[in-house]
């Protein structure tokens, strides 16, 4: 991971820049989000860590929106030691973390997104964390307060109530020696930088080399962000469900993904649930009795309770979108499993 040449890319920074080395780096690649840019950089100048104990890099991987006017805006009034950089071309989730990566100065790295609100004392609990001894701290992450209120049926947003094999980087933090031990996330590995609906593995799969190699990870309750929730409408839910196809080929690079599936072979209790109840339907259609059936349940149970929370639409109906993304997804499941060649249902 080396700095750019300036010919190569745009680069902007705040007069507070200059300095010292600080302590904690955060790192943001950011890709057509202008209008969420303003409130990001205010959460982190109302962090409770001194401003002169940290620094801001955010790349801009090639945004076709007014995202680079944007940060050329914020970074000519921020209080913030702030960097900015616009790539000439984009490289993807990888590809962009990397780049801000190569342009920190600090020893510890902290990544978020930019759809994501650090809460004041996020930099502080990290900082904490990492005197504990920890090699990589992951966070806690909730939706925005109050915005679930004012979501709709199918806006998506992330809970990161614990430790997690996924690694999210909307809250995550690296000792800087560690992500230039394992590498950085891969840009090489096609699976990871193929084009998807959104960026999928490339976190996972680094937190898993950095676990392999015996770097020490802890979780930080205190460390907390949160998370936008996203307008969503039904076809984008499909569209997500599918996604999960992916699972198998992250299973096979993660050890941590594979090893937290649920007896090692079903994505969740919910997916398992799913499939007990496909088979219950052919067995009862086959055997032309009714009491196989008493195996869709659980499954029928799991898809009502999160019909509740869907509103907006009656009852029946939600249950029913809900059922199909589940039965779309273990289509996406078994697509995957035979193309990657490691079974996740």
């Amino acid at each position: 991971m080396t700095v750019p040449a300036d010919q190569e890319w745009e680069v902007v920074h705040s007069t507070a820049w200059s300095g010292g080395t600080p302590a904690i780096s955060v790192a943001v690649s950011t890709w057509r989000r202008a209008g969420f840019l303003p409130d990001l950089i205010a959460c982190l100048e109302a962090q409770t860590l001194a401003l002169h104990r940290f620094e801001v890099v955010v790349v801009d991987d090639a945004s076709p929106d007014e995202t680079w006017a944007t940060l050329t805006g914020v970074a000519s009034r921020t209080t913030l030691r702030l960097l900015a950089a616009r790539m000439p071309a984009n490289r993807g989730a990888a590809g962009g973390r990397n780049a801000a990566t190569s342009l920190c100065r600090a020893p510890i790295v902290a990544f978020t997104d930019d759809d994501c609100l650090p809460s004041r004392g996020w930099l502080s609990a990290l900082e904490h964390a990492f005197a504990t001894g920890a090699d990589a701290v992951q966070g806690r992450t909730v939706p925005e307060p109050g915005a679930e209120r004012l979501a709709g049926p199918w806006d998506h947003s992330i809970w990161v109530t614990g430790p997690t094999p996924f690694f999210e980087t909307c809250n995550l933090a690296y000792r800087r020696a560690w992500l230039e031990r394992v590498g950085g996330f891969d840009e090489g590995d096609a699976f990871i930088n193929q084009r998807r609906i959104s960026p999928f593995g490339e976190d996972a799969v680094l937190g898993s080399k950095l676990s392999a190699a015996g770097g020490r990870v802890r979780f930080a309750d205190d460390a907390l962000v949160h998370h936008r929730y996203l307008p969503g409408t039904y076809s984008s839910h499909l569209r997500r469900r599918w996604q999960v196809g992916e699972f198998p080929g992250l299973a096979r690079r993660s050890r941590l993904v594979s090893d937290a599936l649920y007896h090692r072979v079903f994505l969740s209790r919910r997916t398992a649930a799913c499939d007990a109840a496909i088979a219950s339907v052919v067995a009862a259609l086959s055997w032309r009795r009714p009491w196989p059936l008493i195996a869709t349940v659980p499954w029928l149970r799991m898809c009502w309770q999160e019909a509740a929370r869907r509103p907006g639409a009656p009852d029946a109906r939600r249950l029913g979108q809900v059922a199909a993304g589940d039965l779309v997804a273990l289509a996406a499941l078994v697509k995957g499993s035979l193309r990657h060649r490691r079974p996740v249902l």
